[in-house]
C-alpha cells in the first residue's frame, strides 16, 4: 500500500485508465481510506451498477440451447468482437489482472455488444506488454471457455484477436501453443486440488473469513446464520469442557458437542513452545493443515467428515493455539475393530 496505494486507489486508478483508452467499466461515485499509523488499514470502492448486464460466463454456458441460425450468427459475432475488444487492450499495453469470465459483463445495445470490465485491482498499463502477461490473460479465457465453446469458436475468437493485436501468423502460431500447453497444465488434477483448496481460505460464495481481536478463522457460510461465528468463538473453551471429550492429549483436545442442534466435532491444537509457534506462524498451524487436507479427500471422492470452520489463535503476533471443526462421523475406532472377537476372520 505505501508503494502503490491501497486496493480501492488501484481499483480506481486502473479503471480511469481503461475509460481513457476506450473500455467500459464501472463508474466510480467514492473511494475511502482509512489509516493505522503510515499504513492503510481498510479501504473501499462505491460504483454506480451496470444495468442490463450478464456475466460472460452465464452467455457462453448456454451456448447449447442455441437452435435458431440468428442466434447462433449473433452468439458468433460476439465472440469476433470479444476477440476485438481483448486485442485491442493488448495492443494498447494493458494486462487486465483477473480476465476470467466473471470479471467480464456482456450487455447487448441494438445490433453490438458491449463489454464492461471489474476486478480492476492489478489491471496495469505497459508501454509494451510482456508476451508471458498476454499468454496469461488468454489462458485465463480460454480457461473460462474449456468443454463449452468449440474449437471453431476458439479459433474465431483468436483470429480476431490478432488481428487487432496487430499478430502475424508465425507469431500468432506460436501464441496458440503456449496458450494450450498452460492451459493444460492448469487442468492437471494435483492444480485443480490446488486451486480448489485455495478457495476454502477465503470468502466467497461458500465459504466466510472472520477476523476478530486475535482470532482469524475460516467458517462455511451455512454454518454462519445458524450458529453466529463471534458467538462460537467466544464460547469455545466452555463448549469443549462441557462436550464429550474424546480425546485429551498435551498438545490436543477432541470433543464431540452439541450446537444449535447440530453434532459437531471440534478439535483444539495447542502449540507446543516457542520453536513450534513460530513454525506454525510462518507455515500453516496444524488446524490449517487438517482443513486444508480434509477438502482435499473430498475432493478426491475419499470419504472424510464434512468441514466446518478452522480458526487461529495468536499472541504478540505468533500462533499459539488453533481449532478445527467438523461435523460429527459416527463409527468405530481401527484398533476396536480388531480386537472385536465377533468380527469375522477371513482369509489367511
Amino acid at each position: 500500500s505505501l508503494v502503490f496505494g491501497s486496493l480501492a486507489k488501484c481499483t480506481y486508478n486502473a479503471e480511469k485508465m481503461l475509460a481513457q483508452n476506450g473500455f467500459d467499466v464501472p463508474v466510480t461515485i467514492a473511494v475511502g481510506e482509512s489509516w493505522s499509523g503510515p499504513f492503510h488499514s481498510e479501504s473501499f470502492s462505491v460504483t454506480l451498477g451496470i444495468e442490463n448486464t450478464k456475466r460472460a460466463f452465464d452467455i457462453i454456458r448456454h451456448v447449447r440451447e442455441i437452435t435458431t441460425s440468428e442466434q447462433l450468427a449473433g452468439f458468433r459475432d460476439l465472440i469476433r468482437n470479444f476477440g476485438l475488444t481483448i486485442g485491442k487492450m493488448h495492443a494498447n499495453g494493458i494486462f487486465h489482472g483477473d480476465l476470467r469470465f466473471g470479471n467480464v459483463l456482456f450487455r447487448h445495445e441494438g445490433a453490438s455488444w458491449r463489454y464492461f470490465f471489474i476486478d480492476n485491482v492489478r489491471t496495469k498499463k505497459f508501454i509494451l506488454l510482456p508476451f508471458w502477461l498476454r499468454i496469461k490473460n488468454l489462458v485465463q479465457l480460454n480457461i473460462g471457455t474449456y468443454g463449452v465453446l468449440s474449437k471453431t469458436d476458439r479459433m474465431r475468437f483468436f483470429t480476431e484477436y490478432c488481428t487487432r493485436a496487430g499478430i502475424g501468423k508465425k507469431l500468432g502460431k506460436l501464441l496458440i501453443k503456449a496458450v494450450l500447453r498452460k492451459t493444460h497444465r492448469r487442468f492437471n488434477i494435483g492444480g485443480k486440488i490446488r486451486r480448489a483448496a485455495g478457495q476454502t481460505l477465503r470468502t466467497n460464495s461458500k465459504y466466510i473469513l472472520v477476523k476478530t481481536g486475535s482470532c482469524r478463522g475460516v467458517f462455511v457460510k451455512s454454518f454462519w446464520p445458524q450458529t453466529g461465528p463471534i458467538d462460537f468463538l467466544s464460547s469455545l473453551d466452555k463448549l469443549i469442557e462441557s462436550g464429550q471429550v474424546i480425546k485429551n492429549a498435551d498438545n490436543c483436545v477432541v470433543s464431540r458437542i452439541k450446537w444449535n442442534g447440530s453434532d459437531i466435532t471440534l478439535v483444539r491444537y495447542q502449540t507446543k513452545g516457542l520453536i513450534d509457534s513460530l513454525r506454525q506462524t510462518v507455515g500453516h498451524s496444524i488446524a490449517k493443515r487438517a482443513w486444508l487436507n480434509v477438502h482435499r479427500a473430498i475432493l478426491l471422492k475419499t470419504p472424510a467428515p464434512n468441514p466446518i470452520a478452522f480458526m487461529e489463535f495468536r499472541k504478540s503476533g505468533l500462533v499459539k493455539r488453533s481449532c478445527l471443526v467438523t461435523e460429527y462421523a459416527e463409527g468405530q475406532k481401527l484398533p476396536d475393530i480388531y480386537c472385536d472377537t465377533d468380527v469375522p476372520v477371513t482369509g489367511n
